[in-house]
């Protein structure tokens, strides 16, 4: 399977940010890494902590419907 596109990654990054905003406002910012196929979700608390979110560790499906939890 190829790597997650750039404007698929974009389009995540948007996403997942205003998708914290409205729902979990102890995050201050929410970061994703990308390896390969898969795009990893970290938040950062209000206090400075990490959150690191493996649950939401997301795997590329080859089209932009088709992001699903990696089950890692």
């Amino acid at each position: 399977m190829p790597a997650i596109p750039a404007s698929t990654k974009t389009s995540l990054d948007q996403r997942l940010t205003l998708r914290a905003k409205e729902r979990w406002p102890q995050l201050v910012t929410v970061r994703v890494r990308y390896h390969g196929q898969f795009a990893y979700v970290e938040g950062q608390l209000t206090d400075g902590g990490r959150l690191p979110l493996s649950a939401a560790a997301l795997r590329w499906l080859g089209h932009l419907l088709g992001v699903g939890a990696a089950g890692v």
